[in-house]
């Protein structure tokens, strides 16, 4: 997982700054492309991450233990189905608006 792209972080609230300030995160150049940033964890940070994870790892463990194999893979399939579903529905609607206003920019999203 780690490092992540620093792109992929959504960074406008100043996230990685905070983090390399407190010493649990670095940013370093991709050595495959140096455009790109990466955004990699200090070993402060990976050693103290078990403490505040270690009770949420256990919850989850005890989650999947409840289900068998199948039954995982069965609730995966419903997922990526819907996932798909919902992105081609996406694109109909999409196209559906662009064709009754046509030339009409998109609109802003006012979250």
């Amino acid at each position: 997982m780690w490092p992540l792209r620093a792109g992929w972080i959504a960074d406008d609230g100043g996230y990685i700054d905070r983090l390399e300030r407190a010493g649990f995160a670095r940013r370093t150049r991709d050595a495959e492309d140096r455009r790109r940033v990466l955004v990699e964890l200090t070993e402060q940070a990976s050693q103290i991450s078990p403490r505040f994870y270690q009770a949420h790892i256990a919850e989850v463990q005890r989650l999947h233990d409840r289900y068998t194999l199948e039954q995982i893979e069965l609730l995966l399939r419903f997922v990526r189905d819907g996932r798909v579903l919902n992105e081609l529905e996406s694109a109909r609607l999409e196209q559906q608006r662009r064709g009754a206003e046509p030339g009409a920019a998109p609109e802003k999203d006012v979250g």
